[in-house]
């Protein structure tokens, strides 16, 4: 019968209040460089696979180009080219370092492979395969899922490779000097616009990941403060209101329980203004918290549910099974914590306290009535106060 429930007062306020004050996002540089490195390995499969399809798409331009060097052309871009991006393809996430290493250099070699066959071509082609190769850094360069440190290396690898091809394949030093300059703007141009991009999609995933721990945290937070509305906070057992749920759910008309027996136990220590007055207020919160405790793992071991109804009173709610006596569970709840010994620091001697118990059973016909219940085992309590305490008292 243990669950959640609801308690009102200043002690639950004050600690929900401190507990949402509390609550602040702040997402790890380890969290966002995991997530960045995620969408690195989901996006890089599409990446190789697009330029196997561009690659064979160049090849059959190829063959209207330079039909002469088709067989040349073909061979070197299966060779250099489509060699890397399948083994990129076929490597494991965990070599991410190396799947990007290929990417990067699987392009480097088209575009070196693309001024070779520039070299090949007849005039006005070839230069439209030196700014085919110019068009290849201007566009995967900011595409490419690299930092922008990984993108200027690619960058100027890509510019180092491109144009040493191109000074020996080139007509005249007037064609290479413009196409180097080409070949400059679109390079500095590609990759200040992927640093630019790696920024706004690192921002994004760290948004993103800000949002999702507030509202992890406010989850966690609610749950917390339900936690402290359905529970006493002092000893963490269940509240009044909350004992009245459970029971209403277990035992009330039309439930599985309807009809079941039921023990309620009305539990008050014994004196506890004179203990209070005797060993301080702090001692007198620990005697409760103590008390809460045994009270708490015998409901546990019987399937029943403990709660704090207030100052010094605990009622705890019992199924008596296979016959079992109630005044035998009271008495194991009295003795348990007569037993409790509580250390007083200041003059080394240790505090203890009795219990007074009132129990009221309902039988097994029809649902109970928790009011009923109570007062009953209220009545009990007090004959077992007037009888001299410490004692377990049955209602008739």
């Amino acid at each position: 019968m243990e669950g959640p429930a609801h308690t009102a007062g200043h002690d639950a306020t004050a600690s929900g209040a401190a507990l949402l004050s509390a609550v602040s996002p702040d997402a790890s540089a380890g969290t966002l460089a995991a997530l960045v490195d995620d969408q690195v390995d989901r996006i890089l499969p599409f990446l190789f696979a697009l330029g196997m399809g561009v690659t064979l798409a160049s090849i059959a331009i190829d063959v209207l180009i330079v039909p002469a060097f088709i067989l040349t052309a073909a061979g070197l871009k299966t060779g250099l080219v489509m060699t890397q991006q399948a083994l990129g393809l076929a490597l494991p996430r965990r070599m991410r370092r190396a799947r990007k290493a290929l990417l990067g250099s699987s392009l480097i070699a088209f575009g070196m492979v693309t001024a070779t066959i520039a070299g090949w071509a007849p005039a006005p082609h070839n230069v439209f395969h030196m700014l085919g190769t110019v068009l290849v850094l201007g566009i995967a360069t900011p595409i490419l899922p690299l930092s922008p440190r990984e993108s200027a290396v690619f960058v100027g690898m890509y510019l180092a490779c491109s144009l040493a091809v191109l000074w020996f394949s080139a007509d005249n030093a007037q064609l290479f000097t413009a196409m180097a300059i080409v070949f400059l703007i679109v390079g500095i141009a590609a990759w200040m616009l992927a640093r630019r991009m790696w920024t706004l999609q690192t921002d994004n995933i760290e948004l993103a990941e800000a949002r999702w721990r507030r509202v992890e945290e406010l989850a966690h937070a609610n749950r917390q403060l339900e936690q402290l509305a359905s529970h006493d906070p002092l000893t963490g057992l269940a509240n009044r209101r909350h004992c009245s749920e459970t029971f209403g759910k277990r035992y009330g008309p039309g439930t599985d329980g309807e009809g079941q027996s039921v023990a309620v136990f009305m539990i008050d220590i014994d004196h506890f203004k004179n203990f209070n007055d005797r060993w301080g207020h702090q001692a007198g919160d620990e005697c409760l918290r103590s008390v809460g405790e045994a009270l708490s793992m015998i409901a546990r071991k019987h399937s029943g549910l403990a709660a704090r109804f207030g100052g010094e009173e605990f009622v705890v709610l019992l199924e008596p099974l296979d016959g079992a006596n109630p005044i035998t569970l009271a008495e194991e709840m009295r003795s348990a914590i007569s037993h409790i010994e509580i250390p007083m620091r200041e003059d080394q001697e240790t505090a203890s306290c009795t219990v007074s118990i009132g129990i009221a059973v309902h039988g097994a016909a029809g649902a109970p009535d928790l009011g009923m219940l109570l007062s009953t085992a209220d009545r009990a309590l007090y004959n077992a106060k007037r009888a001299g305490r410490d004692r377990c008292e049955l209602a008739a």
